[in-house]
């Protein structure tokens, strides 16, 4: 799995843009660890894991589907009634580092594509401002398919969405450029134009509204498999300690206003925030060339201010 990861240039850019945005932080480690970590495993390191986080109030366990309910709550009992109660976990808190590099670039051979992230941190998972974060990042997503792929066709894969966490969040924007100056350069700038000109308030009513409805969409699609549906349940729980009902959701939607989606904007998508990740062939324009490559960025990622 490790290897497939590494051997798909795209899920290799997201796992490293990750990393760059939550700097030495765990949160922003792989998830599958490194070879070296998976190899030094071992029999007891598996046992003390279990042990030490499987069972109440670090694990929740959801069902859904076709099954009854005195069935299912006889069976849970059967395989994890015997779990002894254990202590709750704290992780270790995410605090932002005040200095950080704006852009890095990291080269892989045999890319056939400059694989651009552009992004920074937003509202965790808790946060009153999590739909109005995934709303921004619809309108952003919205505006870079029309323009960066339709318009330019400098893409053929772009978009943008939020991802939160327990006590951190991070927006990516994302597109798969041709390896050369030229396209990485209009890619960067046109993002970035996008982002300055919804910070500024330029944003209809009709564009939040399409987005807000794309939103509602892509839930009521989604929970139409059940383990999307066991997931959705599984994941407030676990991070809220309440299930939020689907009605309750699409109601947080709708509360959010335009008004507070370009305060947020404003808010999270500063200049100095905002960083930039590229993997791309070697032999490329500025390999070797680091900082070129950041004072280039760090010019365009002006139209922020």
């Amino acid at each position: 799995e490790l290897n497939r990861t590494c051997d798909d240039p795209e899920d290799l850019a997201e796992t490293e843009f990750t990393r760059f945005i939550f700097d030495d932080h765990p949160i922003g480690r792989p998830i599958l660890g490194t070879k070296e970590t998976v190899m030094s495993f071992t029999p007891s390191d598996i046992k003390e894991y279990k042990d030490r986080f499987c069972g109440n109030p670090n694990m929740v366990i959801a069902v859904a589907g076709g099954v009854g309910l005195s069935e299912t709550a006889s069976m849970l009992e059967e395989f994890f009634g015997s779990i002894p109660k254990k202590e709750k976990v704290v992780w270790l808190p995410f605090q932002p580092k005040a200095e950080h590099a704006p852009a890095k670039i990291l080269t892989r051979r045999g890319t056939p594509q400059a694989h651009l992230h552009i992004g920074g941190l937003t509202p965790s998972y808790r946060s009153p401002h999590v739909r109005a974060s995934i709303l921004l990042s619809e309108i952003l997503s919205n505006r870079l398919y029309l323009d960066v792929r339709s318009e330019k066709a400098l893409a053929y894969r772009v978009f943008a969405e939020a991802r939160m966490f327990s006590d951190a969040g991070m927006f990516i924007a994302y597109a798969g450029v041709e390896p050369s100056r030229e396209a990485v350069l209009r890619a960067t700038q046109t993002t970035l134009c996008h982002m300055a000109d919804i910070k500024s308030g330029n944003v209809s009513d009709d564009e939040v509204e399409e987005s807000r409805a794309l939103l509602h969409g892509r839930i009521d699609l989604g929970l139409e498999s059940v383990w999307t549906i066991a997931s959705f349940f599984a994941t407030h729980e676990l991070l809220l300690g309440r299930p939020k009902s689907v009605e309750e959701i699409h109601n947080e939607i709708d509360a959010v206003t335009k008004g507070g989606v370009l305060r947020l904007a404003q808010e999270v998508w500063q200049e100095e925030n905002v960083r930039s990740l590229l993997l791309t062939k070697t032999r490329f324009w500025f390999l070797n060339s680091f900082p070129d490559y950041e004072k280039k960025y760090g010019k365009l990622r002006k139209v922020l201010r």
